[in-house]
Formats: structure tokens, C-alpha cells, sequence
């Protein structure tokens, strides 16, 4: 039986894994996802969110490498789609401004390292 301070803490666990895992994956299909929570040796709580694999079946979403997601897990979790954020074009409105250097000029490479010696 549970108390209502258990009860609590165990929502206020739960929430918490729930709003990480809304924060890295927005697009997820959360209802291919549950929570369970954990209770440690000290009374503290922490819960963890897991992909419903297959009947009986769950794979942690923090605790494993990306590499070994199945396709299903990535699709569910909106991450299979489109091009790989960290390798998409910036939005930058301003442009950086890196000049072009042809470094098969002898001349620049040599201007570069007196600049690098100043």
C-alpha cells in the first residue's frame, strides 16, 4: 500500500522523466513510451522512460546507445525522419564571414605562420 507521500513522490518522478523526454525527442509518439519508477535503497525516487518493443519487451530510451535503436524505436521516436539535426544548415540570418584562402599558395601559407609568430 502505497502512502500519499509515496504517491507523490512517485508522480513528481515520473513528470520529471516525462518533460526530458518531451525536451530531446518533442516529436516522439508518446504512446509507444512508458515510465516506471525506482526506488533506491535510501527512499529516493527516479523513473525512467522505455520503448514498448514488443509484448513484454522494453528498451530503455536514456540508458542505451542510439546506435542500437531499432528503426521502430527511431520512427517513434520522431528522430528517423529528415536530415540528422546536428548536420543541417544553420539558421543564421547574418552569414559568418570566413575568407577564402587558397592554400596551395606558397606565399599565404607563409604570410599565415609571420601572423601566427606576432
Amino acid at each position: 500500500m502505497q502512502t500519499p507521500e509515496t504517491k507523490k513522490k512517485s508522480s513528481a518522478a515520473k513528470d520529471e522523466a516525462w518533460t526530458n523526454f518531451i525536451q530531446q525527442f518533442p516529436n516522439a509518439d508518446v504512446s509507444k513510451f512508458v515510465s516506471q519508477v525506482y526506488v533506491d535503497e535510501k527512499n529516493n525516487f527516479s523513473a525512467e522512460v522505455f520503448f514498448k518493443e514488443g509484448s513484454g519487451s522494453l528498451q530503455s530510451v536514456f540508458g542505451s546507445e542510439r546506435k542500437c535503436w531499432s528503426e521502430r524505436m527511431k520512427n517513434a521516436l520522431g528522430v528517423a525522419i529528415g536530415f540528422p539535426f546536428q548536420l543541417s544548415p544553420r539558421q543564421n540570418k547574418t552569414p559568418l564571414s570566413i575568407p577564402a584562402v587558397d592554400f596551395t599558395d606558397i606565399s599565404v601559407i607563409y604570410s599565415m605562420l609571420r601572423l601566427r609568430s606576432i
